[in-house]
């Protein structure tokens, strides 16, 4: 609620800062008025109770562990405490963490375990003073319906993947080849621990390698991003199959996934309530991801148009939609703004007419370019956000919200309803979804 309550302000900021013929037009717009967000507590719109987790502990499926100096100075596998900035380098277990499945903990002590007793390469130090081993990503399949105490409906075990993030130094001669040589027979030899007895509690593991290039210079060192390091399977497949509201996805180690699987469902339930589907809605799901909110829906509506920037996400979604046979669902690797401009040029006077969109951005919300096509898009009547940051949200809903102005055409949206949902049980954090709509544009008669 808080931080809805700053949209109006915000928005009373935006007014202030604007061209004087364009102020007037702010104190027309109707849920900025007093006595509505009196009716909301000063929020802009009505908000809902915050929608429980079905599942409270051991709920995320993905979890980045670093690789560092434990307070005893041997190499860890967990978190990082403290911040960097202050030199607060310290990496502690994560034992206690009661986000974190069973079964990434039962994987991590063995990793921990071989660190210490095998291994042969130093921790990464991201300060720029060299190392290797740098993190695991790992990557958990649940079942699509759990307990609350966190004990899952299904008796197989899930499948485990695990990615490790190594790190070399930047270079095409044989001092690199060496490194990288070396790397990979250290993660062999890590695997070979990792299947040397079942894990407890037993999961289907699946482990790969990245080896990313550091380039060092005088003002400290680069990086290689992991979604441009080749990934290396070790064992097991790359990927993993979860399965969500009755469809199955495939997951790749770098594709974006909701982390809470059982709450991820009730979010989709209530997007697909507010949505207003009907067999001639074209949906367009922006920042969709592995697809998973498209699918899940496209078998109510003529279409589905995704819009994803990670050409990885997309391959995924494309994958997803084949392994479910659902032919009605096209996925664009592409920017946004782009993207929105060449679907509208394609749909029919009919298609243009029955637009809903569904948005679910990173964690800063979406580009401003974005948000512009998106306003100039005419015939979308109705958009829903998905945050998972709602400072991120009301700084978008400020550009969406607005009066109309050269900067930013089309109609403005109105909020008009918002839920929290809890997809990070334990800690501050809510997911937050929020419908906003507009007038639709006058009907389009084919003859």
């Amino acid at each position: 609620l808080g931080v809805l309550q700053t949209l109006p302000k915000q928005m009373r900021a935006a007014q202030r800062s604007a061209e004087p013929a364009q102020r007037p037009r702010y104190d027309a717009l109707s849920w900025l008025q007093p006595s509505r967000l009196a009716e909301h507590g000063g929020a802009p719109c009505a908000l809902a109770e915050v929608v429980p987790s079905p599942r409270l502990k051991g709920y995320r499926n993905k979890c980045e562990f670093t690789i560092g100096k434990g307070a005893d100075g041997n190499a860890c596998v967990g978190y990082q405490l403290g911040k960097g900035k202050l030199g607060q380098t310290m990496v502690g277990a994560p034992t206690d963490c009661t986000n974190v499945p069973p079964e990434m903990l039962a994987a991590v002590a063995v990793i921990q375990e071989w660190l210490l007793r095998d291994g042969q390469l130093p921790t990464f130090d991201k300060w720029g003073k060299g190392g290797v081993w740098r993190q695991i990503v790992a990557r958990l399949a649940f079942a699509s319906t759990v307990a609350a105490d966190g004990a899952a409906a299904a008796d197989a075990p899930p499948t485990l993947l695990l990615v490790v993030d190594a790190a070399v130094r930047e270079g095409e001669g044989e001092e690199n080849a060496a490194e990288r040589a070396a790397v990979r027979a250290q993660v062999e030899a890590l695997a070979a621990a990792l299947q040397a007895r079942p894990l407890a509690p037993p999961s289907t593991l699946s482990l790969a390698l990245r080896v990313a290039e550091v380039r060092t210079h005088a003002g400290g060192q680069h990086i290689e991003k992991e979604d441009a390091v080749p990934l290396q399977p070790i064992f097991g497949p790359p990927h993993y199959e979860q399965p969500l509201c009755g469809l199955r996805f495939r997951v790749s180690p770098a594709a974006f996934f909701q982390v809470n699987v059982a709450a991820a469902e009730q979010l989709i339930a209530l997007l697909r309530s507010q949505c207003g589907l009907s067999e001639r809605t074209v949906l367009l799901d922006v920042c969709c991801g592995t697809g998973t909110i498209g699918l899940s829906m496209a078998t109510a509506v003529r279409r589905v148009i995704g819009i994803e920037l990670s050409d990885a996400a997309v391959a995924d979604a494309r994958a997803n939609a084949a392994l479910n046979e659902i032919d009605n669902a096209t996925f664009l690797a592409s920017k946004a703004e782009a993207a929105i401009k060449r679907v509208l040029t394609g749909l029919t006077a009919e298609d243009r007419q029955h637009l809903v969109a569904i948005v679910d951005p990173p964690r800063a919300g979406l580009h401003n370019d974005v948000v512009k096509a998106l306003r100039a898009c005419e015939p979308l009547a109705r958009l829903l956000y998905v945050s998972c940051h709602a400072p991120g949200f009301v700084a978008n809903a400020v550009q969406l919200c607005r009066p109309t102005s050269k900067a930013y055409a089309g109609a403005p949206f109105e909020p008009k309803h918002a839920w929290p949902l809890d997809l990070f049980p334990d800690t501050e954090h809510t997911e937050l979804v929020v419908l906003l709509e507009r007038p639709p544009p006058p009907p389009v008669f084919v003859a």
